[in-house]
């Protein structure tokens, strides 16, 4: 028997003689990814759940599948039936597919390991509790999947086998059956389209730099836009595999100096053409490199023109993500900053584009709606106003705006403060023998521009004015939410900044990212607590194991940080963007985390957290699907979120 440990297998089964659309009937789904097995002989993969979470991502936001209708089967998933087990895979599968109509269309993804029997020829998936030398009792076999997609009633269906993840190849030497040798075993089936992610005599890499797949990256991305070559808001099976082809060998060889290409494998009898998804018509620009033209005017369209202000150029993959910087420039003597960029193709098909202009402290943020297409744009700076010569009244050291400086209130209640950029040292000195693996090494990090963060976490009240629900175990209006998951979180702050009075403000709500958080903690402190490295003040700062009486209290009843942030320490974990990662070992600028994983990053402590558990650089993390009564959230926002008013 041979370990399938390269072999990722796209497999389209056509009805023949029908030409079908991506929003034909309703899609179902059922996507499963293995990192984790219980027989030491088989050795445990890296990015097939990241890789399945991105699978599904895309087919519900690109390919019209509702939620609802995917069926989610991986290791973190915190409910047993959900978990890859053998006797899960025999009746959730079946049972998943006997909802399915002639009209619908059926995806199935597998990302884990694979087996053939050399003597039989019979093929495995290796579900977690498989055992390599047992397959025949605790293997899934593929003849089954087929027989189960052959009883199907949907026309339409997709197979995607991705066993590339093993991370058990040796000098580039493959140790088991490439994909190739895999689709033979389809190659004869009626109406059947294998795409594999590599020949025969190569191997599928991993992409260590993306945390994914090398063939999996460009399969998401094709889907997700990039492979849609003729434009008309379709992607269809010969444009995938065309996009796979030209993106993975060139990928493989500039990036990992390694030899990967796709093959495609066409059965008997197959005719018309499958589509995938259904993506926005964006209109490319002639060359992935262009200039954009900035002319920056103070106040408006009449103001004089504005030498040396700086104006910098962001995209944003989705809404509630940080955006990334593109290009940044200074205007001349004209008010003109001319701003080279190269964009991606899945730049240029998904995301959002917006641009800053900064004089100073005055500042302001547009949204680029018609970037790339447009390249030139008109901006306006604020006036800057003389200081006052009026003298300043005293402010009482322990008030909280005072602390907190420049504050806002959003139209919900939640009050945010204006942090500052800077830089400070993430995480535990070596020095500190009591501290975690996970939190060095102690590195320096850039918070190059100033964000707004909650003052205190999310309140019941707050939560339930937006998503009409509470879901939390210990009820009070003034309590921080929690039994909120991460996915939750993140839609919360889609639907707050889909509110008609924050959209006129201008602000695109997100979860913090675990730098911002820890900078803003620490408000300027390198001591274990943001107050200093005595535990016998921690009680003045924070709700945990010795004082919360065993459930949560209400938000800001103790001291704030010196940035005027509340319950910083305590009360509830508060979930960050990140996926879970190891550190950086040398300086950074606005760290997001790493680029896919299994685990997203809470951070802070909780009322059932001891002293330890609540120190500036604990690291804490759990699946994006938990729920606890010990979990909840706080916003942030960056001023660059801001559109014109």
């Amino acid at each position: 028997m041979r370990c399938i440990i390269a072999c990722s297998v796209l497999v389209c089964l056509l009805s023949a003689g029908v030409a079908v659309g991506a929003d034909a009937g309703r899609g179902w789904a059922v996507v499963i990814g293995v990192n984790e097995y219980l027989d030491p002989k088989i050795p445990g993969l890296k990015y097939c759940v990241a890789d399945a979470r991105r699978v599904f991502e895309t087919l519900t936001k690109h390919g019209g599948f509702e939620s609802e209708r995917v069926l989610l089967i991986a290791d973190d998933q915190p409910r047993a039936h959900l978990r890859p087990l053998r006797l899960n895979l025999h009746r959730q599968i079946g049972d998943w597919l006997e909802h399915c109509r002639p009209e619908d269309t059926v995806v199935i993804h597998f990302s884990g390991h694979g087996f053939v029997d050399d003597d039989t020829g019979e093929g495995f998936l290796a579900p977690a509790d498989c055992e390599k030398d047992n397959l025949r009792a605790t293997g899934f076999p593929t003849e089954r999947l087929r027989q189960m997609l052959r009883d199907c009633q949907a026309r339409q269906k997709l197979l995607i086998l991705d066993c590339c993840h093993a991370g058990a190849v040796r000098s580039g030497e493959p140790t088991g059956a490439t994909g190739e040798e895999l689709s033979q075993s389809f190659a004869k089936a009626q109406g059947l389209i294998t795409l594999a992610s590599s020949r025969k005599d190569e191997v599928s890499y991993e992409w260590a730099a993306k945390q994914q797949g090398l063939f999996t990256y460009y399969l998401v991305e094709g889907l997700a836009g990039g492979a849609d070559y003729d434009r008309d808001g379709v992607v269809n099976v010969d444009e995938l595999y065309r996009y796979t082809f030209e993106k993975v060998p060139l990928a493989a060889q500039q990036e990992l100096n390694a030899r990967q290409r796709p093959v495609r494998v066409i059965g008997p009898d197959t005719e018309g053409v499958f589509a995938l998804s259904r993506v926005a018509i964006v209109p490319r620009p002639l060359d992935t490199s262009l200039v954009a033209v900035f002319t920056v005017r103070e106040e408006d369209a009449g103001g004089p023109l504005v030498d040396g202000a700086t104006v910098e150029l962001f995209h944003r993959d989705a809404d509630g993500t940080r955006p990334s910087l593109l290009a940044t420039g200074q205007t001349d003597s004209a008010g003109r900053a001319q701003l080279a960029v190269k964009l991606s193709l899945s730049q240029q098909a998904q995301g959002t584009f917006a641009a800053s202009v900064r004089r100073g402290e005055s500042s302001r943020g547009y949204t680029l709606d018609k970037f790339p297409q447009s390249r030139s744009y008109a901006l306006y700076v604020p006036r800057v106003t003389p200081p006052s010569t009026k003298p300043m009244t005293p402010t009482v050291p322990s008030s909280p705006p005072a602390q907190a400086g420049r504050t806002i209130d959003n139209s919900i209640g939640v009050k945010l403060a204006l942090i500052p950029a800077g830089e400070f040292q993430m995480g535990s000195p070596d020095s500190d023998s009591k501290a975690d693996s996970n939190e060095k090494p102690q590195h320096t990090v850039r918070i190059t521009k100033p964000f707004y963060l909650g003052v205190t976490e999310v309140t019941q009240e707050q939560y339930e004015r937006v998503m009409a629900t509470n879901p939390s175990n210990f009820k009070g209006a003034q309590l921080p939410v929690e039994q909120v998951s991460w996915d939750e979180a993140v839609e919360f702050c889609r639907k707050l900044s889909s509110l008609p009075s924050e959209r006129s403000a201008g602000r695109v709500y997100r979860l913090p990212t675990e730098a911002e958080w820890e900078y803003a903690c620490r408000a300027g402190s390198k001591t274990k607590w943001s107050f200093g490295d005595s535990e016998s003040s921690l009680g003045d700062y924070a709700w945990y194991s010795s004082n919360s009486g065993s459930k949560t209290q209400a938000v800001g009843q103790k001291k704030p940080n010196a940035w005027g942030l509340y319950d910083m320490h305590g009360n509830v974990w508060e979930w960050c963007s990140d996926w879970a990662g190891n550190y950086a070992s040398t300086t950074v600028s606005d760290p997001s985390g790493a680029t896919a994983g299994s685990y997203r990053v809470l951070r802070g402590g909780s009322w059932l957290s001891d002293a330890r558990g609540c120190r500036s650089a604990y690291r804490f993390r759990f699946t994006p699907v938990s729920r606890s009564d010990s979990l909840g959230f706080r916003l942030a926002f960056s001023p660059v979120d801001a559109s014109v008013r």
